[in-house]
């Protein structure tokens, strides 16, 4: 998308949900999904397209939905249903049922006569994904963007000033990565060490972390490490491992200041024993500068 766009709302989970993406001056695209079932696609799109022609306004709305503007190689779906709509302002869309069980409604939005909105539309919903890549889907939000396996779960986010976090679970497993902005403001007059220390340590407590100095892609960083607490934990592991049960009991992360993007980026997790290198891979997915 455009750099200038940016999160306007956002609800609903992987079941089902919605996203709006605004622009500088008013709503630029907007993608609703939910599970598919025995749901017609075509219908789906003409109920859509009949609901905007019931809109009050000074300019009837005019409704497409037979428009081939975007193709199903573009998309890389088997079944799709484009359309387009006019009156007050526009949207070139699609509908598509994907493998996944999902039903996906995208519309970029713009003027009625704007220039390029049809071809602004095809390079935006020709790269809409909707499930992972080989195993792995990409997150991606406010200059913070991560791979995870499919298998975790957006849980929590936290998004003010300076700050993106993300957290997912993999019950018991869990994984937080986060960006911080202003890093040399940040870090003047501290090290990196007693800034992670002070932000972390508390959310880290009930594992005993540990760090150590480290490199990555050339940026001063460090390596936290830890097991965790509880008395009962080691009696607790042999028994989840012998019934083949994962226990998050292993603390696995990385702090590093990315100097060129003048940021903070933490990817942590708390794992079972056997899943220790999977915050390496988080790690190398994780994109901190160009």
């Amino acid at each position: 998308m455009p750099e200038d766009w940016t999160v306007g709302a956002v609800e609903g989970d992987r079941r089902e949900g919605y996203l709006r993406v605004d622009g500088p001056d008013f709503p630029r695209l907007e993608v609703r999904w939910s599970e598919a079932g025995k749901t017609d696609l075509d219908k789906t799109v003409q109920r859509y397209l009949q609901q905007l022609t019931r809109t009050k306004s000074q300019v009837p709305v005019e409704t497409d939905d037979q428009t081939r503007f975007i193709s199903r190689r573009k998309v890389g779906k088997d079944q799709i249903r484009p359309f387009l709509w006019r009156g007050e302002n526009a949207g070139y869309g699609v509908g598509w049922i994907c493998k996944c069980g999902r039903l996906v409604l995208a519309q970029v939005l713009g003027d009625r006569d704007e220039p390029g909105l049809e071809a602004l539309a095809v390079e935006i919903l020709s790269h809409l994904e909707d499930h992972a890549r080989q195993g792995w889907n990409l997150w991606s939000l406010y200059d913070l963007s991560t791979e995870l396996p499919e298998g975790f779960q957006l849980t929590k986010t936290q998004l003010r000033a300076g700050l993106t976090e993300l957290t997912f679970d993999r019950k018991p497993e869990r994984v937080v990565t986060a960006r911080w902005g202003m890093a040399e403001t940040a870090l003047r007059g501290t090290t990196l060490r007693s800034w992670a220390v002070t932000r972390l340590w508390k959310a880290l407590r009930n594992f005993r972390p540990n760090s150590e100095e480290f490199s990555f892609r050339g940026h001063e960083g460090l390596r936290i490490t830890g097991e965790a607490a509880a008395p009962l934990g080691m009696a607790v592991r042999l028994g989840k491992h012998l019934v083949q049960q994962s226990h998050a009991d292993q603390l696995v992360g990385y702090v590093w200041h990315c100097a060129p993007s003048n940021r903070i980026y933490v990817v942590y997790g708390m794992v079972d024993v056997t899943h220790r290198d999977l915050l390496d891979q988080i790690r190398d997915r994780t994109i901190c500068h160009e």
